[in-house]
């Protein structure tokens, strides 16, 4: 697969891959801001069902506090205070009467019973005194004996007065005969005002059916109402799944109040959102909850809108990408373009960037690379035309060479013959000076050569000027073999005699050197001369040429330096270094490397 993508071209290379970035921020946002919506969602309708709960804890709370101010009127009522201090044998008469004590005590009961959603009231007291209420005669209360030691009756009791209340279930606990309804109970002790000692009972229930008739009815949400260790009081209606949450719940979570509120929870493997609101009265919840599914119906309505959203992104990306890959790659265009006419030898044809970016820098680089390049072949073409040039002279000077060796041999003879070794001496340098500078037409020869080339021109100059001239040459054996343009060295010998010797009346030695330092090959000629004038080195080192008769010698070592600069270019180097009525040093270097080539 890599292998592929990056045989692509640049452009679809380019395409793709802020396609596939634009996909993955693409859907990266699209995740997060529907995630976002999703919360707010689930915010907003955890608040309406927050809203819900509130009202149920209080439209019970209402009804608690209802049936706690009728219960005080009763316990307080002059006539049931009297009752209290009554026998049992009193008790007795009286329930059989209709006398205004009976009467008066009925008035405050049926204040209670005429509320509509009590279904039953019991009242027990010490001195005997029974009363029970059943709505529709549903239920029955066991009597007081048989209820005394139950826990709920034991608190009520404690609570000296105070209302306790709490829920029954289905089977009445002990309370309650025949009961099939759950029911919301208050358990209340009557108190003797005059004594302030607890002498009976008071027992109110109200049905948690009558108590959800008054919440507004929803298929959708589910509500039930929870005691302090999780268990199901009474439902909104009959989920046998939010009677398993009851249950599972209090066997997987500590406690239900620990879940924060308005969260999404796992009941049976499906998610809903859950509220709650307490009712610190009785130590219950009120537990909402609404399957995730219906609170996230709207929200799902948007997902093919997103998607088509995404889908327009994602075209318009495309496009994008195609547009900026063409403007990139479009001068990558014309850089080629640009190459395959250089490939055929058209090295005219440059590039125009308008930019500079890194494909502009590459641009300009290239176009440099055509200027050396065109640079390079004019050297080359001038360096062709002189080595013709040179071909051409030596094959002008080769005409009949013999001859004119034949004949310095034929005068060389004659002047053994007549004792005069100076002369022959002379005549054998002459003769092997024209032999190496013929060299038959060749611009190369060894340093090997060169350095006998200077060796018999240098003997010839020793006839000549005799004690006045002195020289020596030492070169590194290393490089004899390597080769070198011809009359590298020997010019600025000459140059060393003819404007040394010649412009002294003192001796002058000459030093030839030849040896290797830090891979470059090096040559320096030096003599004790009288140097050269600044004036003249200045023009002779910034390549000014001077044609006349007070310094012909620049031309020789122009040419030296014009034809190291062709052949080796930056890999050399030369030097010179002169002191007026000290002398001059020439330094010629060459690198390892370019010989090689």
């Amino acid at each position: 697969m890599k292998k592929i993508f990056m045989n692509l071209s640049l452009k679809f290379k380019i395409t793709i891959i802020n396609f596939i970035i634009v996909v993955i921020a693409v859907s990266f946002l699209g995740i997060f801001f529907y995630n976002l919506y999703v919360k707010n969602v689930i915010g907003e309708v955890g608040n309406y069902q927050a809203q819900n709960t509130d009202f149920i804890k209080n439209d019970i709370g209402l009804i608690e506090d209802n049936i706690t101010s009728l219960s005080t009127n009763l316990i307080i009522n002059q006539d049931f205070q009297y009752m209290l201090g009554l026998s049992p044998s009193q008790i007795a008469n009286i329930s059989k009467s209709s006398s205004d004590l009976n009467t008066s005590i009925n008035l405050e009961l049926n204040a209670l019973v005429s509320n509509d959603y009590i279904s039953y009231i019991s009242v027990y007291t010490s001195n005997g005194y029974n009363y029970y209420y059943s709505k529709n005669g549903s239920c029955t209360g066991n009597p007081y004996s048989s209820i005394s030691s139950l826990t709920n009756v034991k608190k009520a009791i404690q609570l000296t007065g105070e209302p306790y209340w709490t829920s029954l279930s289905n089977n009445g606990e002990g309370i309650l005969i025949n009961n099939t309804d759950s029911k919301l109970t208050m358990f209340k002790g009557i108190i003797n005002i005059n004594n302030l000692k607890v002498q009976g009972l008071l027992i109110v229930c109200i049905d948690w059916d009558t108590v959800w008739s008054y919440v507004p009815k929803s298929e959708n949400y589910i509500y039930v109402i929870a005691d302090g260790n999780g268990n199901i009081v009474s439902s909104a209606s009959d989920y046998s799944q939010i009677k398993d949450f009851g249950i599972n719940l209090n066997k997987s979570i500590p406690g239900y109040s620990t879940i924060p509120n308005k969260s999404v929870v796992k009941i049976n493997g499906n998610s809903y959102l859950f509220t709650r609101s307490s009712i610190p009265k009785e130590n219950f919840y009120i537990i909402s909850l609404l399957p995730i599914g219906m609170a996230l119906q709207d929200v799902r309505s948007i997902i093919p809108v997103m998607i088509l959203v995404v889908f327009v992104c994602l075209a318009f990306s495309l496009i994008i990408s195609i547009f900026t890959s063409s403007l990139v790659t479009k001068p990558v265009k014309k850089l080629i373009e640009a190459i395959h006419h250089a490939k055929k030898g058209d090295l005219m044809k440059k590039v125009n960037f308008y930019y500079n970016d890194e494909i502009g820098v590459l641009g300009n680089e290239y176009n440099n690379m055509l200027d050396e390049l065109n640079l390079l072949f004019n050297r080359v073409l001038q360096m062709e035309i002189r080595n013709k040039e040179s071909e051409i002279k030596a094959m002008q000077e080769q005409i009949n060479p013999h001859f004119l060796y034949n004949t310095l041999d034929s005068i060389y003879l004659k002047a053994l013959k007549s004792n005069d070794f100076d002369t022959a001496d002379m005549i054998y340098s002459l003769s092997h000076i024209f032999r190496l500078t013929l060299n038959c037409g060749n611009e190369f020869f060894s340093v090997k050569d060169e350095k006998e080339l200077m060796e018999n021109y240098l003997s010839l100059q020793k006839i000549r000027f005799k004690d006045k001239l002195d020289y020596s040459i030492m070169f590194d054996e290393r490089m004899l073999d390597v080769n070198i343009p011809k009359l590298t060295l020997q010019p600025f010998v000459e140059n060393s005699i003819t404007h040394g010797i010649e412009n002294s009346i003192l001796p002058i030695k000459i030093e030839i050197n030849g040896f290797y330092e830090q891979d470059m090959l090096t040559f320096t000629i030096k003599d004790n001369g009288s140097g050269i004038d600044p004036e003249i080195l200045n023009e002779i080192l910034s390549e000014k040429k001077k044609v006349n008769e007070g310094n012909s010698h620049g031309f020789a070592i122009n040419n030296v330096k014009e034809r190291l600069r062709l052949y080796y270019g930056e890999n050399q180097k030369f030097e010179i270094s002169s002191q007026t009525g000290v002398g001059t040093v020439v330094s010629i270097k060459i690198s390892e490397i370019a010989l090689q080539k």
